[in-house]
């Protein structure tokens, strides 16, 4: 069993992207379905709690394993999960296009993931209509 993190995959209101949700002990094999708008990052020395962001030393000053750091691309391909079932979920699934914003912000992602984006040193900003949470009138 190991100690997995429940983070959010973009900010969504007033919680940063990578804000800690949830942990979990998980054997890696058993069924398991992740929360919409969420990835899971494992947290091997049990650093963070719920209410934590993921990547920011907490205020308890527990010192943090550089060797527990997530490369970009696995972050990016965690957070092109988690935005592809958002995407479906608020457009795809009801016959809807999606944004172009949106678009462009997973063909970013998908560019990091796969190694084709080599300069990037942080992932895109979420679109604020990811979710299907649009302004227009």
């Amino acid at each position: 069993m190991a100690r997995y993190l429940i983070c959010l995959s973009a900010a969504s209101g007033d919680k940063p992207a990578n804000y800690v949700v949830n942990t979990i002990e998980w054997d890696g094999k058993a069924a398991f379905t992740l929360p919409a708008s969420t990835v899971l990052i494992e947290d091997a020395d049990s650093i963070y709690q719920p209410g934590d962001t993921y990547g920011v030393t907490p205020a308890r000053s527990v010192p943090v394993n550089p060797a527990a750091t997530v490369p970009l691309a696995t972050q990016a391909q965690n957070a092109l999960t988690a935005a592809a079932s958002a995407t479906w979920q608020a457009y795809g699934m009801y016959g809807q296009t999606t944004p172009a914003d949106v678009v462009t912000y997973l063909t970013a992602l998908r560019a990091i993931a796969n190694g084709t984006d080599t300069t990037s040193t942080a992932l895109p900003t979420a679109p604020a209509d990811l979710s299907g949470a649009t302004t227009t009138t």
